[in-house]
């Protein structure tokens, strides 16, 4: 297990978009202004995965070790609090019906949209929220149990949207208000930069406070 902290970009400033234009006495100028903000919401993690097939005692002594894994497919989970039992994992919910804010009790969902968002600083509007980031549906297995229809989107591939590689999903943990972001593990896949990983993976951050978000990374190496 190990433990990251988000990154956040500063919003752009306004020397950082500069351009001229040429004022004529006397003349109007149509003028076309495009540009872009830093999400202040969210923060991204990328890289490869390695690892090995070991033949361990319950003490983690290894008797036997076979070659590195070449090829490794799986799952990369990120969640804001440790999980001690994957058996109640579940798709997020992102209704807004739901009890949320720190439910108790026996209910089935304990987070709604509101909650995760103002966990985040996002407001209900915002163009880079949650549920305006992970607008689509697609299914994960966690272990043996198959989800399916969870809140999900994909991240870029050289620049470009696409919605093939680079699934991503948004789960929970049953009656808890655990957000964890799931990515598939892509092998030596072309990434957002042009650059080829093994997995690229969104986290949401409060970018309007000095805190760092801490998150727990599980890998499931199928």
């Amino acid at each position: 297990m190990l433990l990251i902290f988000a990154t956040r970009n500063a919003v752009s400033d306004p020397e950082d978009s500069e351009q001229t234009v040429a004022a004529g006495a006397g003349n109007v100028t149509e003028l076309e202004i495009g540009g872009s903000q830093y999400s202040n919401r969210w923060s991204g993690v990328y890289g490869n995965v390695s690892g090995s097939i070991v033949l361990k005692d319950a003490n983690n002594y290894t008797m036997y070790s076979w070659d590195e894994l070449l090829n490794p497919k799986g799952e990369i989970y990120a969640s804001n609090s440790t999980v001690s039992s994957w058996s109640k994992v579940k798709c997020m919910n992102l209704s807004t019906a739901l009890r949320g804010f720190n439910c108790t009790g026996q209910e089935e969902d304990c987070i709604n949209i509101t909650e995760i968002e103002g966990f985040f600083g996002m407001g209900a509007n915002d163009p880079d929220g949650v549920d305006e980031t992970f607008n689509q549906s697609k299914d994960i297995n966690v272990g043996s149990i198959n989800l399916t229809n969870c809140p999900a989107t994909n991240l870029y591939v050289n620049e470009t949207a696409q919605y093939t590689l680079w699934n991503q999903t948004l789960l929970t943990i049953n009656n808890t208000e655990y957000i964890i972001f799931a990515t598939q593990l892509e092998n030596d896949e072309f990434g957002y930069d042009e650059k080829q990983w093994d997995y690229q993976l969104l986290v949401g951050d409060n970018g309007d406070d000095e805190l760092t978000t801490t998150y727990y990374i599980y890998t499931e190496i199928a």
